[in-house]
C-alpha cells in the first residue's frame, strides 16, 4: 500500500491579499499627499514673492511723511509668474497685491496704520506729531479676522503668510 501524504510548504512573504493591501495603503497615501504638496508650493511662492513689498511699503512711508500722495512716485512693476500686478490706493496707502493662477490667485492688502489707525485722506495731514508717530502694517488675507484694519484680500489663507491671517 502507497500512501502519499500531501504536506502544505510553509511560505514566507507576501501573498496576493497582503500585496493588494498595501497597493491600497499607497494609493490613499499619494492621493492625500498631492494636494498637500500643491498647497505648499502654492504657499512658497506667495512667501518667495512677498520681498518685493518692502520697497513699496517704504515708498507710502516716506510719502505719509512727505504729505504726498501715497502713490506718489510709484511705477507699477511689470507682472512676473507669482505676481500678476501690485497697486497702491493713493486715498489709504493700502498695498493689494494680486496674485497668479500659480500663486494661489488671490490678493493680499497690505494696510498701514499710523498709531493704530487706517490712513485718510490721500495724505498725511497730521504731520505735526511724525516725530511721536509710529507705522505699523496690516497684512490681510481672506482669511484675515474681521476685526483687523483696513481691507481684506481674496487669497486663502492656507496660501498666506502667516502674518496675513
Amino acid at each position: 500500500m502507497n500512501t502519499t501524504i500531501f504536506t502544505r510548504k510553509s511560505s514566507s512573504g507576501f501573498g496576493l491579499i497582503e500585496f493588494g493591501i498595501l497597493i491600497i495603503i499607497l494609493v490613499v497615501m499619494i492621493l492625500l499627499a498631492i494636494p498637500l504638496y500643491r498647497d505648499f508650493t502654492i504657499a512658497q511662492k506667495v512667501a518667495a514673492s512677498f520681498p518685493v513689498t518692502t520697497d513699496i511699503e517704504f515708498l507710502v512711508s516716506k510719502n505719509a511723511v512727505a504729505g504726498l500722495n501715497y502713490d506718489a512716485g510709484w511705477t507699477p512693476p511689470p507682472a512676473t509668474a507669482e505676481i500678476d500686478s501690485i497697486n497702491i490706493n493713493r486715498e489709504n496707502g493700502e498695498i493689494t497685491v494680486n496674485f497668479a493662477q500659480e500663486a494661489g490667485n488671490g490678493s493680499l492688502v497690505l494696510v498701514p496704520l499710523l498709531n493704530g489707525n487706517v490712513l485718510s485722506g490721500g495724505t498725511d495731514t497730521s504731520s505735526s506729531a511724525i516725530g511721536e508717530a509710529v507705522l505699523t502694517w496690516n497684512c490681510n488675507s481672506a482669511a484675515a479676522a474681521e476685526s483687523q484694519l483696513g481691507s481684506h484680500g481674496t487669497l486663502a489663507g492656507k496660501y498666506a503668510l502667516i502674518v496675513c491671517h
